[in-house]
């Protein structure tokens, strides 16, 4: 979401889908711009290529005022337009992401160069100081969460979970998990651990994690 004195905020994801192109999208106060995941390096390096004259080219269009980088590959066309049309350009750094070279290093240091770089935990924050020396004034922490009274389970009525149990043909006493991202398959057994964790602690202590 744009903030208030700001007219547009640019987004830059990785998309699952069989798309064959970058896109861009305008929504609202937000201007869309996603590059394939399926994409070789070649094919990615020449995405990014086109992609950050797209930029360069909204960016003047739409008269963006800050633009706003959440994954890696579009975050290098992202910082070096914003860098051309000089404006202010501000990254989200989720996870560690593989750091066990100078070079993954370096493609992931787009990451850190927002001005602010919004860390998503405070175990997130150290990792950004200790791999890639980030100076604590230029990071900003902002947890992920979730609004517990919306979200509550007492809002949740009987007759919503059973037409949702019959619209999802499910027989009585079948544990449903829903999980809110796509998965990597390697990432499996972190599901399966997590699952584990809940049961056991649902056994000691009575209620889920």
């Amino acid at each position: 979401m744009a903030p208030a004195d700001l007219p547009f905020t640019v987004e830059v994801i990785r998309s699952a889908r069989r798309t064959r192109s970058v896109g861009a999208q305008m929504k609202g106060s937000v201007l869309r711009i996603t590059v394939p995941s399926w994409m070789t390096r070649a094919q990615e390096a020449d995405a990014v290529a086109k992609m950050t004259a797209r930029f360069r080219r909204s960016i003047s269009a739409e008269r963006i005022d800050l633009v706003h980088a959440r994954s890696r590959a579009p975050a290098w066309s992202a910082w070096s337009a914003a860098r051309r049309r000089r404006i202010p350009f501000v990254t989200t750094f989720h996870g560690t992401y593989g750091a066990g070279n100078a070079f993954k290093r370096l493609y992931n240091s787009v990451m850190v160069r927002g001005e602010p770089t919004i860390a998503t935990s405070e175990f997130i924050a150290r990792h950004i100081i200790e791999t890639y020396k980030v100076p604590v004034d230029r990071l900003r922490l902002i947890p992920r969460g979730i609004d517990l009274e919306k979200f509550s389970p007492e809002r949740v009525h009987a007759h919503r979970m059973l037409q949702l149990q019959k619209d999802w043909r499910l027989p009585d006493g079948v544990p449903v998990i829903l999980h809110t991202d796509h998965c990597a398959k390697k990432l499996l057994p972190w599901l399966d651990g997590m699952m584990e964790a809940d049961e056991a602690f649902f056994k000691a202590n009575g209620t889920p994690l």
